[in-house]
């Protein structure tokens, strides 16, 4: 039966040729054609199954950028919220935030991830990144949306079309050709980085009132003293931990030490505890601190200065005060009429406090 089925097969393909021989057509070619329409029927069911489920792969992209937004806006609220509290606390500093505004900072990491050379493509860079991230803040997310899509897809003409229409420069053909060339993975990490807020400290001038804005500057703009203590009452007003500072009066004048620093020392005392490496005898006396710890360099090492006992305690044990009164400018004349100055701020301060119903906590304090 088998030779039978083998003979009609033969006969078949026969009369195939034969058919296809009057038709004009070549069998071999008519072969390929068939090889190759079977090929593209397969890709053509491959795109099909791909489209079906390319609208699930959009809402995942698209969740996926939401996503990352969302990271972003959160970083920025923290940051936000945290600036307010020291405002709100200090009630000499004020904080401007601008989200997404440092396009320098998100400049180098760039060229960190490219691994460009220092004055590689260094206006390129700078272009782009003041164009993407430094423009006009309504049409951020549709630069963001468009820079995204051109990394994803590797392609860029309407992004450098976008750039020069938007700044009147254009970027060079080579820039674009060096981001055809990076690898993919790179391509989605840079895609993924966003600018860093930047957040501008303001401080109030001495004497200054708060609802002038001309009171205000910039702590950048400040003299040396004044951005020391600007900086100064950010680090007393944030947090609750224990704090070491080292020589807090450099920079800072006389007045700036007992009007500003002095205050807000003997207010953040009350919040956490402090200690303080001074040269400054009116830091530990207006400052109310509860023990002095007197060094002295002898023998070439840095020693608690003795005589007989150790000279540590308050400003009323005899030789803590003696010491203080040595180092203090005016002798003991200044010290007494510093100690009645700060007995009326003391006197003032416990008037307000018996005006407050303080928590039992707060009253434990107070008596210990």
């Amino acid at each position: 039966m088998w030779a039978e089925a083998v003979q009609a097969a033969r006969a078949d393909d026969a009369a195939y040729q034969a058919e296809l021989h009057e038709l004009g057509v070549e069998p071999a070619q008519y072969l390929s054609l068939r090889e190759e329409n079977t090929t593209l029927q397969k890709r053509l069911q491959d795109l099909a199954d791909l489209a079906a489920g390319l609208p699930d792969l959009h809402h995942r992209v698209r969740e996926n950028w939401e996503a990352l937004e969302l990271v972003y806006t959160r970083r920025s609220q923290r940051r936000l919220h945290f600036v307010e509290s020291i405002r709100a606390d200090s009630g000499s500093l004020l904080f401007d935030l601008r989200p997404k505004a440092d396009w320098p900072g998100w400049a180098r990491t760039v060229r960190q991830i490219l691994n460009l050379r220092s004055d590689g493509y260094v206006e390129d860079v700078r272009v782009l990144a003041q164009w993407l991230w430094g423009g006009h803040p309504e049409s951020l997310d549709d630069r963001i949306s468009l820079w995204r899509q051109g990394l994803v897809a590797n392609s860029y003409t309407r992004l450098a079309q976008r750039i020069h229409e938007d700044t009147g420069e254009r970027l060079r053909p080579t820039w674009w050709n060096k981001w055809s060339s990076v690898d993919r993975a790179i391509r989605i990490r840079v895609a993924t980085t966003m600018a860093d807020d930047v957040v501008t400290m303001r401080f109030l001038k001495n004497a200054g009132d708060p609802s002038v804005d001309d009171d205000w500057h910039d702590v950048l703009h400040g003299s040396p003293g004044q951005r020391s203590a600007a900086m100064l009452s950010f680090v007393l007003h944030h947090g609750t931990e224990p704090l070491i500072l080292d020589q807090p009066e450099d920079d800072l004048d006389t007045t700036l030490i007992s009007e500003l620093i002095v205050a807000q020392l003997r207010e953040s005392r009350w919040m956490r505890q402090l200690i303080i490496i001074t040269h400054n005898p009116n830091i530990p006396v207006l400052g109310n601190a509860d023990r002095i710890i007197v060094l002295e360099n002898k023998d070439g090492a840095i020693r608690v200065k003795s005589s007989g006992r150790p000279h540590v305690g308050s400003i009323d044990v005899p030789e803590v005060r003696v010491d203080v009164q040595n180092v203090m400018e005016g002798g003991v004349d200044a010290f007494v009429r510093r100690g009645r100055q700060y007995s009326n701020e003391v006197s003032s301060y416990n008037q307000d406090a018996a005006r407050v119903k303080l928590s039992p906590r707060a009253q434990q304090v107070l008596r210990d």
